[in-house]
């Protein structure tokens, strides 16, 4: 990797929010793609990117830069070199955060001519484990049981290893658990902007209680793993496509962690939680907690409303291939 040279003197500032996945990312980007314009009038641009017209209504969403580091940071340069001295540049991507040491270096490089500041969510190691089986699930065409999964979760280990990195580089993160803030999840990354107040005036601030890419209910979860195993990921993750964008209200299926996986999960994670919570204020530290949730029972406790979900992604599944092979035809 070469280091980047930057076309300007004066010294500018980039607010990079890394995620990670499944807390509440989604719902953060369809807020900015809705008030982008009114986020400039407050002092931050937030580059316009096409994937803002999925991000505007509601549907998941990868931010507004590319995915590699090299192309962000190329496309960082770019935005500075245009943007004022008073504006401060922000970016919003998920995929950062399995790209530290890359970023850490194009940092490093930089830092001389921008202030870099850091956003991190991250969330209480069991429900991240439930929200990633969730996950692999729908895009990956995972078949497997939760527990089997849930074994190899590392998201806390992998932040905690962003956050040392970057308190040894003296750049500014804000931390933010999840697991404490999913219905303040916007209000959260505003205040971490700045302003948090101006912005909730608007009429758009409802997004702060749109649910953007959910987790599966139960009935969900099996169907689609049976598609993932009978037709393949591409069948699954369409399927669970449509199930989340036509039916977002559908409450998510939480498996409970049997004793094994907690000591495993308290051996693995409590020096990382302890780690964290020291950073964290009273009333937002992580836990381990698996109480809650249901045992992993096939077939069980689905709803009318998670019938009706089905059906109608379903329907528009075959809708949609019906009008394509019309257009064939």
């Amino acid at each position: 990797m070469s280091p980047i040279h930057l076309e300007f003197d004066l010294v500018k500032k980039v607010i990079l929010h890394i995620g990670h996945g499944k807390t509440g990312t989604s719902a953060i980007q369809s807020f900015l793609a809705l008030n982008f314009e009114r986020l400039e009038r407050e002092g931050i641009r937030y580059p316009e990117h096409p994937s803002f017209d999925a991000a505007k209504l509601g549907n998941i969403s990868s931010g507004n830069c590319p995915n590699e580091a090299e192309a962000l940071f190329a496309l960082i340069n770019s935005e500075l070199v245009r943007c004022p001295h008073d504006i401060t540049l922000l970016f919003s991507n998920e995929n950062m955060f399995w790209q530290r040491e890359k970023i850490c270096f194009f940092i490093a490089s930089l830092c001389e001519q921008v202030e870099f500041e850091i956003i991190l969510f991250i969330r209480d190691p069991i429900e991240m484990a439930n929200s990633v089986y969730h996950q692999t699930v729908k895009r990956s065409g995972e078949t497997r049981p939760f527990e089997e999964v849930a074994v190899n979760e590392s998201h806390i280990l992998c932040a905690k290893q962003w956050h040392e990195a970057l308190r040894d580089a003296g750049i500014k993160t804000t931390l933010v658990n999840y697991s404490k803030r999913k219905r303040s999840t916007v209000r959260a990354f505003l205040k971490a902007l700045g302003c948090a107040e101006a912005l909730q005036e608007q009429k758009d601030a409802v997004a702060e209680y749109r649910i953007v890419n959910r987790s599966l209910g139960l009935m969900e979860l099996n169907l689609v793993r049976i598609a993932n195993r009978e037709f393949g990921k591409s069948a699954g993750h369409e399927l669970s496509d449509r199930l989340v964008e036509i039916s977002p209200n559908v409450k998510s299926h939480k498996f409970q962690a049997s004793d094994e996986l907690l000591t495993n999960f308290k051996s693995r994670f409590g020096p990382t939680i302890a780690y964290f919570n020291e950073f964290l204020p009273e009333g937002e530290k992580l836990e381990i907690i698996g109480a809650e949730g249901e045992a992993e029972v096939p077939f069980a406790g689905n709803t009318d409303e998670e019938y009706a979900a089905v059906a109608a992604a379903f329907n528009v599944i075959m809708d949609e291939r019906n009008a394509a092979r019309n257009e064939r035809d």
